[in-house]
């Protein structure tokens, strides 16, 4: 009754639905859709993740209504919805994302550097925009340049490791340590630690050249 009677969009509304959707009738799944669109309350966006993917159910927003979405998420509920936009191959606009990431990294820079999925989902965009990601490298605080670090490293591709391979000799350990980390995901090697040295020593980053040449020569 709290349901049939209530406003559509109001919290009540929403709650009753969560209701019936945990009891599994999931064939108010379509109006509390409609619902959390209509409220455009992001902290909803999470349990409609959860009851589509238990009802096998797809949701329907347009990809301006996940980019609000997105917009107003906390970096938490935001890896709920990179995973859900991966699963589905949904992609958004990258200088929507981006601005997202930017945003997170002021606010919540260690939290970000944590942010699988928003990782894994940014670096679906390497092919398309590759200069954008070393321009956004650049420009960025010292937040945005681990956090590129850690994005290349799941991209295997001559201009990313050649990048990479360039900032194991900065003069900051931290990027110089990210850097190798990233190297020895994306090439499964590790020189440094086979032969007991540095990162940035010349044997260590010609094993990493010589990888770079490879891919580069196909």
């Amino acid at each position: 009754m709290f349901f049939s009677f209530s406003e559509r969009g109001g919290r009540i509304y929403s709650n009753t639905a969560e209701t019936l959707l945990k009891c599994g009738f999931y064939q108010v799944f379509d109006s509390y859709e409609k619902s959390v669109a209509e409220s455009s309350r992001a902290n909803d966006v999470a349990d409609l993740i959860l009851y589509a993917e238990k009802g096998g159910r797809d949701i329907t927003f347009s990809n301006e209504q996940w980019e609000v979405f997105l917009q107003k998420s906390s970096l938490s509920d935001a890896e709920k919805i990179f995973r859900y936009l991966m699963k589905k191959n949904i992609m958004l606009n990258y200088q929507v994302v981006a601005q997202f990431v930017v945003f997170q990294s002021s606010i919540n820079p260690d939290f970000l550097s944590k942010s699988i999925n928003c990782k894994k989902y940014f670096s679906l965009y390497y092919t398309s925009r590759r200069d954008d990601f070393f321009s956004m490298y650049n420009s960025g605080d010292i937040a945005i340049k681990r956090w590129i670090i850690d994005v290349l490293g799941s991209i295997n591709e001559y201009d990313s490791v050649r990048f990479l391979i360039d900032r194991l000799t900065d003069v900051d350990r931290k990027i110089s340590e990210r850097a190798y980390e990233s190297l020895r995901h994306v090439t499964k090697l590790d020189p440094a630690g086979a032969e007991h040295k540095e990162y940035h020593d010349i044997d260590v980053v010609e094993k990493f050249r010589d990888y770079a040449e490879k891919l580069r020569m196909g």
